[in-house]
C-alpha cells in the first residue's frame, strides 16, 4: 500500500493538489476549495473562481502524474483515489516527499472512509465526520422497496467478453448485498473475476445487472441474449442495463444503490432483449 504522512498545520494545509476529481469534490463540499493549487488534467470539476485570479494547474492524473509540475506548486498535501493501475508510491518515489492521502475506493464503505480521512486532512474531522454520515444515511434510504426473504440471486457484470463478473469484497457484491439479495458470484472471492461461460450458467442467477461498457450496444446486447438464451434471467427478461458503467463506487453511489433496488423487485420494465435500459438513458 502508500506509504504516507499525516498534515501536522493546525488549520490544515493551504495548497493542496487534488489527483482525481472525486476528491477535488470533495474538497469544494468541505469548503477548501480556495486551497486548490492543482488538480488532475482531467478534472472538470466546476470550482468557484480562486480569490489569487490563478486557477488550479494541471498536475496529470494518479496514474500518471506530472511530478514537475507538482512540485513547482510546492504543495503541503497531495490527495487522490487509487484505482486500477495506479499506485500513490510511484508519486513520492519520485518526488519530494510531501504529506499525501492515497484514497480506496472498492466499495461503498470506503467512501465513508474517504470523507472522513480527508476530512482530517484538512483539517475539517467534524466535517468530514458529517460528510461520512450523510453518506451512509443516503445508501441507507435509497432501499426504498424492502427485499423480500430470502432475496434474489443476483449476477453483476463489468465486462461481456471475457466475462468479468463482481466477486466478493468489490462495489458490485455491495450493491448486491445491501439490498437484500445473494451474490451467486462471491465464491469468485476477488472483486472482479473472469469467469468462463460455464460459470455464469451454472450460477443460475435470478437477475442479472450489467454494468458494463458494452450494457447499451443493441448488438451486445442481443449477442448475450443468445449466448446466454438457457440462463433463467435471460428467460425472464431479467437483464438489466445500468445507467452506467462503473467497478467502484464515487459520491454519488446511493443512486447506483437505488437504481439496483428497483431493478431487484419489479419497478423496471423486463425487456424482450434480453435486458433493459433504465427510464432516463445511459
Amino acid at each position: 500500500p502508500p506509504t504516507e504522512q499525516a498534515p501536522a498545520a493546525a488549520d490544515g494545509p493551504r495548497r493542496i493538489v487534488s489527483l482525481s476529481a472525486m476528491t477535488t469534490r470533495m474538497l469544494l463540499t468541505l469548503g477548501r476549495a480556495d486551497r486548490i493549487v492543482g488538480r488532475a488534467s482531467n478534472d472538470a470539476t466546476a470550482l468557484p473562481a480562486p480569490a489569487s485570479g490563478t486557477p488550479p494547474a494541471p498536475t496529470g492524473t494518479m496514474a500518471e502524474p506530472d511530478v514537475d509540475a507538482i512540485d513547482r506548486l510546492d504543495p503541503d498535501l497531495v490527495v487522490g483515489v487509487v484505482g486500477e493501475g495506479t499506485d500513490g508510491a510511484f508519486f513520492l518515489a519520485k518526488t519530494r516527499k510531501v504529506p499525501f492521502v492515497a484514497l480506496r475506493t472498492d466499495g461503498l464503505a470506503d467512501i465513508a472512509r474517504a470523507w472522513q480521512r480527508v476530512g482530517e486532512a484538512v483539517g475539517l474531522p467534524d466535517a468530514g465526520r458529517d460528510r461520512a454520515a450523510d453518506f451512509i444515511a443516503a445508501c441507507d434510504a435509497a432501499v426504498s422497496i424492502t427485499p423480500p426473504e430470502p432475496g434474489p440471486e443476483v449476477v453483476v457484470i463489468h465486462q461481456h467478453t471475457p466475462l468479468m463478473v463482481a466477486g466478493l469484497g468489490g462495489y458490485g457484491h455491495d450493491l448486491i448485498t445491501g439490498n437484500g439479495a445473494v451474490n451467486a458470484a462471491q465464491g469468485a472471492e476477488t472483486r472482479l473475476a473472469h469467469w468462463p461461460d460455464a460459470l455464469l450458467l451454472a450460477a443460475a442467477p435470478d437477475v442479472v445487472l450489467d454494468f458494463s461498457p458494452q450494457r447499451l450496444d443493441p448488438e451486445a446486447i442481443r449477442a448475450f441474449a443468445a449466448r446466454f438464451s438457457e440462463l433463467r434471467a435471460v428467460k425472464a427478461g431479467r437483464v438489466y442495463a445500468a445507467p452506467r458503467a462503473t467497478i467502484a463506487p464515487d459520491l454519488g453511489a446511493d443512486a447506483d444503490v437505488a437504481w439496483v433496488n428497483r431493478a431487484l423487485y419489479g419497478t423496471l420494465p423486463p425487456s424482450t432483449t434480453g435486458a433493459s435500459a433504465p427510464p432516463g438513458g445511459p
